[in-house]
């Protein structure tokens, strides 16, 4: 076992880091689950819960089946959570909203479904959230506009629906916005004009409809411009040529 039982995790726990005595770390990508634990369909991190000053884990393509437990909200400290590949399921739970010290969220590739809890507006210092390839459905909530730190949204290979909302246009920190293979539909809105800092932007494989916005032509910095397999119309718009950083 990676971490054996009655012993110090600073001293002898794999993948453990410390700081005075107190687990801060946790890096457990790259480390395979002993027999016994694999055979467990069940999250397997409850030891962790009593790691009150845990500011990373990073699970990445570890295995732990089931559902992400309630009392991860109470890690206030954690900074980084990390569970790319880690064959999760089950819902987001809205305890992680109270991580109000979190700036990168990162689930992707797992089997989570239902919606983005409206619980998320008060991850007020998130820089970096990644969701993608999940199940999750409903509407992308408004609630992102709280998020004014975030420079990275990545919600593509998902089941959202609805139409972009106009309030990502607020989200001026934003680098890059990934939003496809969705079913959004509605027209593109000009607010993504006023994204500034933006250098990619991909809308690919929704059922996005109308001309595309001039106001793209804004985004002077945009190196990835993706809004092939819609319902688009009309033709690109001349002001797109101000996006000299445009790569093919």
């Amino acid at each position: 076992e990676y971490w054996p039982r009655d012993s110090d995790p600073c001293s002898t726990w794999v993948g453990i880091f410390c700081e005075g005595g107190q687990v801060v770390e946790i890096q457990l990508s790259g480390l395979r689950r002993t027999v016994t634990f694999a055979m467990q369909p069940m999250f397997a991190l409850d030891p962790i819960s009593k790691f009150a000053l845990l500011r990373r884990l990073n699970a990445s393509a570890f295995p732990l089946p089931g559902a992400i437990p309630d009392w991860f909200g109470g890690l206030t400290n954690l900074q980084v959570l990390d569970f790319t590949s880690a064959f999760i399921s089950g819902s987001i739970p809205s305890t992680l909203a109270d991580l109000w010290n979190l700036q990168t969220l990162i689930l992707a590739h797992n089997n989570l479904t239902g919606d983005i809890p409206s619980s998320f507006r008060k991850l007020c210092n998130l820089t970096y959230l990644d969701v993608s390839f999940n199940g999750l459905t409903g509407q992308i909530p408004n609630i992102l506009a709280n998020l004014s730190n975030l420079t990275v949204v990545n919600l593509s290979h998902n089941n959202f629906i609805g139409e972009i909302p106009v309030v990502v246009g607020e989200l001026l920190r934003l680098q890059g916005l990934y939003l496809s293979n969705n079913y959004l539909e509605g027209s593109i809105p000009s607010q993504l004009g006023d994204l500034s800092l933006l250098s990619k932007l991909d809308l690919g494989l929704n059922a996005l409809s109308g001309p595309i916005p001039p106001d793209l032509g804004r985004l002077t910095g945009l190196t990835t411009l993706v809004l092939s397999n819609n319902s688009l119309n009309g033709s690109m718009p001349e002001q797109i040529l101000n996006c000299m950083e445009l790569q093919e």
